[in-house]
């Protein structure tokens, strides 16, 4: 334990020294990653830090809620910029995974900046892990992506966990008093934005929400990870249902996954009566490396 407040101690020294004395924003999704840096930086510089939520419609509608009781509990502020059409019309269209994962992103980058703006933000603090990091250098590395937030945003980038796996920021959750959020299950940057195939409408969203909360009061820390990805493939009219199941100490490799073939067979039931609209439900046992954990 040692070894994690010695890190927790260089994280803040990081944020400390790369802020300075300017104001800085940073965009929380209610995720262990953007909650661990904005509890961090909220120690070290209060005063300047303005977290921000931006409600895209893509979250699952419990992520705001326990983020607002999280971040009144810790006494952080926070900004909640409503923005649900702007993403939907946006995104609707793009059926590519990876361009649409992009053009979330642009549209984020594009929200943050005005907020920045209004606020007088220099200074951008990025909840990135080192699993985010190795896939989003597929496209553009670090010193990029950093040059590209500099040029399009004017904000100087600051990352303090980009070096640290998904398993170390947990560690350092539990260890800042977030035990509430180390095991809920993770949902992505782009949320529910990658977890559907095809073309976006409104509702394929509804139903993989309803889904998803369904899967998530029935798993709940049994695995890594648990979710489900709705599939643009129609069967008697009838939309298919991908459940994936994750095990892993850090995120960066999956280990063998022993199922639960009682627990599997009860989702699948379960999801089938439910919701009348999916015909049938598959699962995914395609292990990390050489597929992503996500559906990219």
């Amino acid at each position: 334990m040692s070894n994690v407040r010695d890190r927790i101690k260089a994280i803040k020294q990081d944020i400390r020294e790369s802020v300075g004395k300017e104001k800085a924003v940073i965009a929380v999704s209610g995720g262990i990653d953007s909650s661990v840096c904005a509890l961090l930086s909220n120690e070290v510089i209060p005063d300047q830090l303005f977290s921000v939520y931006i409600r895209t419609g893509f979250n699952l509608d419990k992520e705001e809620r326990n983020l607002v009781k999280l971040f009144k509990k810790q006494g952080i502020r926070l900004k909640i910029l409503k923005r649900e059409k702007e993403y939907f019309n946006e995104l609707r269209n793009i059926k590519d995974s990876w361009k649409r994962r992009y053009t979330f992103g642009v549209i984020s980058l594009k929200n943050i900046k005005k907020y920045a703006e209004s606020i007088g933000a220099s200074v951008l603090i990025n909840g990135v892990n080192k699993n985010d990091k190795e896939i989003s250098n597929i496209v553009n590395s670090s010193k990029q992506r950093a040059k590209e937030v500099k040029e399009v945003l004017g904000l100087k980038l600051v990352e303090p966990i980009a070096d640290i796996y998904k398993g170390g920021v947990k560690k350092i959750a539990l260890n800042i008093g977030l035990k509430e959020i180390i095991n809920k299950q993770h949902i992505p940057g782009p949320a529910l934005v990658i977890r559907i195939s095809g073309k976006i409408t409104r509702e394929k969203l509804k139903l993989l929400k309803e889904i998803n909360e369904f899967t998530d009061s029935q798993v709940n820390e049994k695995y890594w990870q648990f979710f489900p990805f709705l599939l643009d493939e129609r069967l008697d009219n009838k939309f298919l249902i991908i459940l994936r199941a994750v095990t892993s100490k850090d995120g960066g490799f999956s280990a063998e996954v022993k199922y639960d073939l009682k627990l599997l067979n009860k989702l699948a039931m379960g999801i089938l009566k439910k919701y009348p609209k999916v015909g049938r439900v598959l699962f995914d046992i395609s292990p990390k490396p050489p597929v992503t954990i996500e559906f990219m």
